[in-house]
This record gives C-alpha cells, sequence and structure tokens, in this order.
C-alpha cells in the first residue's frame, strides 16, 4: 500500500507565526522550480470552528494551537474526511493582502490524527 510522503522543511508553532517571520519568509522568493516554498509541520492543532465549504471542494478552517489561532484554506480538503481532532498539520505560509491589510495565510497541504509526543 503506496501512502504519501511529505518533505518537512521544519516544524513552526503557531506562536512563531509572526509577522517578522513572514518577512524572512518572503526573503526566500521567487518560489518555483528548483525553490519550492517551505513546508511546515505544526503538532496538535484543532478545529477552533466548523470547516466552512467553499467552491464545493475546498474547505477553510480556523485552527488552533494553543493560545493561537489561524485561518486556513485546504484546497480540495472535502475529497479527503478529515480524521478525529486533534491534528497533525502540514502548511505553507504567504503573504495575502485584502483592502491594504496584509495577513498571514496559511495554505494546509495535508491532515493527519497527532502522533502524541512523550
Amino acid at each position: 500500500h503506496l501512502q504519501r510522503c511529505l518533505r518537512i522543511d521544519h516544524e513552526l508553532p503557531f506562536s512563531d507565526l509572526t509577522f517578522d517571520f513572514l518577512e524572512w519568509h518572503e526573503r526566500l522568493q521567487p518560489f518555483g522550480n528548483g525553490n519550492s516554498a517551505p513546508l511546515f509541520f505544526a503538532r496538535e492543532v484543532e478545529s477552533a470552528a466548523p470547516p466552512r465549504i467553499v467552491k464545493e471542494k475546498h474547505l477553510i478552517l480556523r485552527l488552533r494551537q494553543q493560545n493561537y489561532q489561524r485561518r486556513a484554506i485546504f484546497f480540495d480538503g472535502v475529497s479527503a474526511p478529515l480524521p478525529p481532532e486533534p491534528w497533525d498539520v502540514a502548511f505553507r505560509i504567504r503573504a495575502e493582502e485584502y483592502e491594504g491589510n496584509t495577513s498571514i495565510g496559511m495554505q494546509i497541504e495535508a491532515v493527519r490524527h497527532a502522533e502524541r509526543t512523550t
């Protein structure tokens, strides 16, 4: 049975997702062939609100890790049911601009049931 394997670049808790970090991340551009955007990993993430379906196939998620919340999009997330919470999530980030305001956008690449660390 083949399983999808992801190459994670760095574990990144939500507490470290700051505008200073985003500025550092943006300096790594341009992303594309030969320079893919880093893939980050966050442990034990929970849903802070029910997922919202967009365009019948994508999920908008409000995620919480400890006291930090983030909005994220999971493209084609409807096709794969979400596992029981808490989750480990693999994601990419980018600057998002809307009406003159910049925010940290999260794009979910994969979700699994959290593996407990002891």
